[in-house]
């Protein structure tokens, strides 16, 4: 019980400036997080996409092969 006591009083500011963010933004008619750039993180998408397609492995940090 504590612990989840600790994490709500951890986390409640957090969640009254999101709110309070959210509220303003609305208020104020500003743009809303993300969308303007949705389309650019839609085609980095697609980028990471078709990079894993044709080749699915992350690449290796470090040296390979033989070292002289």
């Amino acid at each position: 019980m504590s612990t989840a006591l600790t994490f709500l009083i951890l986390i409640s500011p957090l969640v009254v400036a999101g709110l309070l963010l959210a509220r303003n933004a609305h208020r104020s008619h500003l743009p809303r997080f993300g969308e303007p750039d949705a389309p650019r993180i839609q085609h980095d998408l697609d980028a990471i996409r078709t990079r894993f397609e044709e080749q699915p492995f992350w690449p290796a940090s470090g040296v390979r092969g033989e070292r002289r």
